[in-house]
């Protein structure tokens, strides 16, 4: 054999054991790197099914999900931030603390991560947690734009709006066309009482590429210009921020919910008699907590709700819990799941057993209290949530000792109103992205009230918009008579109490201002546009006594 063939046989000989070699190293490495890419699809599965499930509203089943998600990635900061958000939005602040300090252990305190943690604390509300951490993200060198952007949002809710303009500086000043920045510095403008220059940032704004942040910004834009009087553009502005929201992903879903949620009302509205109330009325309740008094103040959305609640809220011998999901997710939702899904809402409240029901009543006190964040001892607990009111027969048969005040107002602005607020796309503010839809959907929770109305067995009221509006004082001793409170002047001066709280309501800034007379009628100035849908709203009307 010549040389140089026995060089290249040598040269294969080589190159086969590398191959050898190469072959063994990838099957070692296949039999390290196979579990570790099935516990990520596992991971991303778990935490798929997590969010589908809080998404559906089975809070429960998703925290357990998302902590089993925790437990297979140990040393992730993801699922503890993810399940430190979780535990907050259920009222369990200290788990949620637990697991968000965990994650900055393990992130040594990133400034991303630290500015993460400012941003879930904020998602449930925890102020001064979530500046705190957003500041020190900040000094570590963090996301200038983002963290200085949400800290000008979290002051300006808090009406320091001082503070928050110099976190907007800072903002800008790291990304001048940040779109976040642009629509709180146009907020800021108007709040400090200059619309023409907060006209101005808005459509340099709208002008920009199209973010997420242009829809907000043409309904403030229709605020300003409904201000100045042009209802016309005001219009304009408004039809323009709802075809933002049109064919995206969560428009759709938002109306599969609102949809399924129309869909109970009508099969209760249908099944539902006199003799049910009745009934439960005299059966005996498993009551848990003694001594806890529980109203439900309720209307359709856009109904004054908020000014009554914060006037009431004033008085030393009464706590509300605003718009919170306690009710409908941890009582109405919670009771359905452990009932046969054949049943209807009726049959399902009459088989309730007694334990069932005394549990219901026991985790509503128990999360209301978390939520506030202070025992309700002997106050009564005022629960203001507009959207309750098509759940009137569940909360009557496990609180058949409920007081109810139902907030009226005159259905054309009530209509306006809904319509004109900027509200994220959920499965109640899909209802308003045209006046039709909007209308009809007064129209069938006020249908619904109308019906239940003269089945109720408990306590009950109605409160006028334009009566609070009229003589504050005449109508909060009636109310505070009703819940069987004495008079406190303190509730005439509901807007200094409110400046030092956190209102949930889309109407935080007006409720800091003594009442004014406004918004009384102003559905006058979109009458043109209201015209096709008048013939909706016209039983209402009658019923409530608006027609002049």
């Amino acid at each position: 054999m010549s040389s140089s063939r026995k060089k290249h046989k040598g040269k294969d000989k080589r190159k086969a054991r590398v191959k050898r070699r190469q072959e063994g190293a990838r099957q070692a490495m296949s039999r390290i790197v196979a579990p570790v890419k099935a516990s990520m699809r596992n991971s991303r599965a778990l935490n798929q099914r997590a969010v589908r499930a809080w998404d559906a509203g089975d809070y429960d089943a998703a925290l357990k999900l998302f902590e089993q998600d925790q437990r297979k990635r140990p040393g992730q900061v993801e699922p503890l931030l993810d399940l430190g958000k979780s535990y907050g939005l259920r009222y369990d602040y200290p788990r949620a603390e637990q697991c968000l300090e965990k994650a900055l252990k393990l992130s040594g305190a990133n400034p991303a991560c630290l500015g993460m943690v400012g941003e879930i604390y904020h998602s449930f509300s925890q102020f001064d947690r979530a500046e705190d951490y957003l500041c020190k993200a900040l000094e570590a060198g963090g996301d200038s734009a983002r963290a200085s952007v949400e800290l000008a949002t979290i002051c300006e809710r808090l009406h320091r709006l001082d503070e928050a303009g110099a976190h907007i500086e800072c903002a800008l000043a790291a990304e001048p066309d940040h779109p976040k920045a642009r629509l709180v510095q146009a907020k800021l403008a108007r709040r400090s009482g200059d619309p023409t220059r907060a006209e101005s940032f808005l459509r340099d704004l709208l002008a920009m590429p199209a973010s997420d942040h242009h829809w907000e910004a043409s309904y403030t834009l229709g605020a300003i210009l409904d201000k100045e009087g042009d209802y016309d553009g005001a219009m304009e502005a408004l039809v323009e921020g709802k075809q933002w929201h049109r064919g995206r992903a969560p428009t759709k879903l938002a109306r599969a919910q609102a949809g399924n949620v129309l869909a109970r009302n009508q099969r209760l509205m249908e099944t539902i008699t006199p003799d049910h109330f009745q009934r439960w009325n005299s059966a005996e309740v498993a009551s848990s907590g003694e001594g806890r008094t529980i109203a439900l103040l309720c209307g359709h959305a856009r109904s004054g709700t908020t000014l009554i609640e914060q006037v009431l809220d004033s008085h030393e011998h009464l706590v509300s819990s605003d718009e919170t999901q306690i009710m409908s997710d941890d009582v109405y939702m919670a009771l359905a799941r452990r009932s046969p899904t054949e049943l209807s809402v009726p049959e399902m409240l009459d088989g309730l057993p007694d334990e069932q029901m005394a549990d219901a009543r026991e985790r509503y006190f128990q999360l209301s209290e978390a939520f506030l964040r202070e025992p309700i001892g002997t106050r009564i607990l005022l629960d203001k949530n507009p959207e309750l009111t098509l759940l009137i027969p569940v909360i009557a048969r496990v609180f058949p000792e409920v007081r109810i005040i139902f907030a009226l107002r005159d259905p054309r602005d009530v209509c306006l109103s809904c319509f004109m607020q900027a509200l994220p796309m959920n499965s109640v503010s899909v209802s308003y992205l045209t006046l039709e839809e909007t209308c009809r959907k007064y129209a069938t929770v006020m249908k619904s009230w109308l019906a239940l109305r003269p089945m109720l067995t408990c306590r009950w009221t109605e409160t006028r918009y334009e009566d609070n509006v009229a003589d504050l004082e005449v109508e909060a001793r009636r109310l505070l008579e009703f819940l069987g409170l004495s008079w406190d002047d303190k509730v005439l001066k509901f807007y200094e109490h409110a400046r030092q709280k956190h209102v949930r309501s889309p109407t935080y800034e007006a409720v800091t201002k003594p009442v004014y007379s406004g918004a009384v009628g102003r559905w006058r100035h979109y009458e043109k546009f209201f015209e096709p849908h008048l013939e909706v709203l016209a039983p209402f009307v009658r019923e409530f006594g608006y027609e002049e």
